[in-house]
């Protein structure tokens, strides 16, 4: 591990050990994050979520750099809606991600992403740290994402939430999968879906489009969610 890595792990443990209270997040679906990080590449993720109640959708933006193995830059933009009011901007989030561990020498590979979100309301700012594990099989891979998000405007409100899927190739451009989510502690706590989510990739080398349908598993989650994700890396 380098002194880089050590520092960025140093900082996330001392993020996370803090004692305060803790506050959960909605309970919207979202993309589980993976270790994967290609030096050089530029990748655009454009993620559109639609939940059943409140007829609420949400609209992510991501573009990322690779700059070494181990790291990646980038930033996303977040627009929301509820109601069925048109989307507006809700937050700017530079974001880094760091891998520790590399799932393509390890039974298990580790990493962390740390993200600002600036409220667009100019509410303040809030972060994001997630711990994210990963396996990676012959024909399969295996993830999971642990979250502590603040609150914009205030760092002492915190949230925990987590995510965890696994996908399979069935055919040479279909990749199939389930995914499990929720929130653990404070508002929402005991919120929690799982769904399957199928993914297509339209050429070699070329963007994946992904789809996925989330039940709620308890009356505390925000009934049933779709999720049309494009992933696009150049």
């Amino acid at each position: 591990m380098t002194p880089r890595q050590s520092a960025c792990l140093a900082g996330a443990a001392y993020a996370i050990f803090d004692p305060v209270p803790l506050l959960a997040e909605e309970g919207r679906v979202d993309q589980v994050e993976l270790l994967e990080i290609e030096p050089g590449a530029i990748e655009l993720e454009v993620q559109f979520v639609a939940a059943h109640e409140e007829n609420a959708r949400a609209l992510n933006i991501t573009v990322e750099r690779g700059l070494a193995p181990w790291l990646q830059l980038g930033a996303e933009i977040e627009f929301e809606s509820e109601g069925g009011q048109p989307l507006s901007v809700e937050s700017i989030a530079p974001q880094a991600k760091i891998r520790i561990v590399d799932p393509a020498s390890a039974p298990i590979g580790l990493g962390l992403q740390a993200s600002l979100a600036i409220d667009a309301d100019g509410a303040g700012s809030g972060g994001e740290l997630i711990l994210i594990a990963e396996h990676l099989g012959q024909d399969y891979v295996l993830a999971g994402n642990l979250s502590l998000q603040t609150q914009p405007g205030d760092w002492s409100q915190r949230s925990i939430s987590y995510a965890a899927r696994g996908d399979w190739k069935v055919l040479d451009p279909v990749d199939a999968g389930l995914e499990i989510g929720g929130t653990l502690s404070g508002e929402g706590q005991a919120s929690h879906f799982v769904g399957p989510v199928l993914g297509y990739s339209l050429r070699d080398d070329g963007p994946v489009l992904e789809l996925g349908i989330f039940a709620p598993l308890t009356d505390r989650a925000p009934g049933w969610q779709a999720r049309v994700e494009l992933d696009w890396e150049f």
